[in-house]
Formats: structure tokens, C-alpha cells, sequence
């Protein structure tokens, strides 16, 4: 499923030649560290943890998308807290296309990692990632869509 980005519209648009494809596709999200453009030209989010130290308990959330709905939603939605985490901070950067969020442990467990601390607001991410129709790979190297995993995940979706 390919898609380009129309630059007089500003969002993503069928690939014509496509004649099986249901409606418009969906752009893709990635985690990846060292990439910057999606490489077939679909829009992309970028999701990137960034941590000071092992022990410091404050993290930053940096999200790249060239979409501005979801990143106009991002940057007025309430504050991320669920009684471990507590967002202090969003801040937008670049050329208007990356946001940063500040995350903060509430009470640090050296028992625990990180990852504990921070895994919860980016799945909230992704969550809100869906909501503006971006498919989730389950690996970097995935071709299908999010409506596949659901089917194929249905017992697990539903517990």
C-alpha cells in the first residue's frame, strides 16, 4: 500500500494505479532512531525516548509528523498522568513539525527501568496515532495495515 503526499492539500492521497485499494491509505508510524523521511513517501511518525540518566526519573518524548491535525491535538491536549508519570512539559521544535514532551517519574524505583516510566505515554500515543488513521507495524519491515493485526488479534483485542 503506497501513498503520496499531495503538497497542494497537505494530506495523503490514493495512489491511482491501485485499483484494489479500499480508500485513502493510511500513513505509517515508526520508531525509529535514525530515520527521517519515510522512504516511500508516505507521511511517517516518528516516536523517539529520549533519557537524561539512568537514575534521573525525567524523560523527553520527541514525536516528528509532517501531518498538523494530530500534532495541533498533541500539543493542546490535557497533561499525561497516571500516578507514576506526570507530563511537565510540551514544547514544539524544528520547523514546527516536532514536539517534545518532558516526562517526569513521581516516585522513582531503582528496581525499575525506564522503560516502565515512559512505555505507558507512548502508548497513549499510539493510541491517539490510530485515532488519526496511522497504521502501527508491528516490525520496521511490516507491509500490512493495523485493520490485519486486529483480525488476526481479535482474542486479545477483546479480553
Amino acid at each position: 500500500m503506497s501513498a503520496h503526499l499531495s503538497q497542494l492539500e497537505g494530506r495523503t492521497q490514493p495512489v491511482p494505479s491501485d485499483p484494489h485499494q479500499s480508500g485513502p491509505p493510511l500513513p505509517a508510524a515508526v520508531a525509529d532512531p535514525g530515520a527521517t523521511d519515510a522512504p516511500d513517501g508516505t507521511d511517517a511518525l516518528y516516536i523517539r525516548v529520549l533519557e537524561d540518566s539512568p537514575d534521573g526519573g525525567v524523560f523527553v518524548v520527541r514525536i516528528q509528523c509532517r501531518d498538523p491535525i494530530p500534532l495541533a491535538f498533541w500539543k493542546r491536549k490535557a497533561f499525561f498522568y497516571n500516578g507514576q508519570v506526570q507530563q511537565t512539559d510540551t514544547r514544539l521544535r524544528g520547523d514546527g513539525d516536532e514536539l517534545e514532551f518532558v516526562l517526569h517519574a513521581m516516585h522513582r524505583s531503582q528496581r525499575l527501568s525506564n522503560a516502565h516510566y515512559w512505555t505507558p505515554f507512548v502508548v497513549a500515543l499510539c493510541l491517539d496515532a490510530l485515532l488519526f488513521r496511522y497504521r502501527l507495524p508491528p516490525h520496521l519491515h511490516w507491509n500490512g495495515n493495523i485493520e490485519q493485526v486486529m483480525k488476526e488479534n481479535t482474542l486479545v483485542l477483546t479480553r
